[in-house]
């Protein structure tokens, strides 16, 4: 009898223990399942393709540097989610960020070309001022 009893313990605690065992183990394969990284998107290509060759701009980089940080941390996000609508909703706005940030190099490059023309002209003009109204 405390043999009989005693097998059927060991037969318990070895049950239980396989159940834990697949517990923990079911667990872990749904935590790494969500966790897993997704391929990156076409939008996320294309964005990532459309920051790099802003990034190589030395007047982007230059004028609107603030801009670019901003489209490269949404970028990073794009690439850490998983799921793919966040995914391609964060390309999207990173590209925005990235389009912003080379149209605010052009203007300011563009302002301080007319900056050096204004000068310049000061000053073949001597003392005459110029004034260049760019609004129509």
């Amino acid at each position: 009898k405390n043999i009989h009893h005693s097998t059927y313990g060991t037969i318990m605690k070895t049950h239980k223990f396989r159940k834990k065992i697949l517990l923990m183990l079911s667990i872990a394969i749904i935590v790494g399942g969500c966790s897993q990284k997704l391929p990156k998107s076409d939008k996320l290509l294309a964005a990532e393709q459309y920051y790099q060759k802003a990034s190589k701009d030395p007047k982007v980089s230059q004028y609107a540097n603030t801009e670019l940080k901003k489209a490269n941390a949404t970028l990073k996000a794009a690439m850490k989610t998983t799921n793919i609508e966040e995914m391609n909703a964060l390309a999207h706005i990173s590209k925005n960020q990235t389009g912003i940030a080379i149209k605010n190099a052009e203007i300011k490059t563009l302002s301080k070309s007319i900056e050096d023309i204004m000068t310049s002209l000061s000053e073949d003009q001597g003392s005459k001022k110029i004034k260049l109204d760019l609004n129509p």
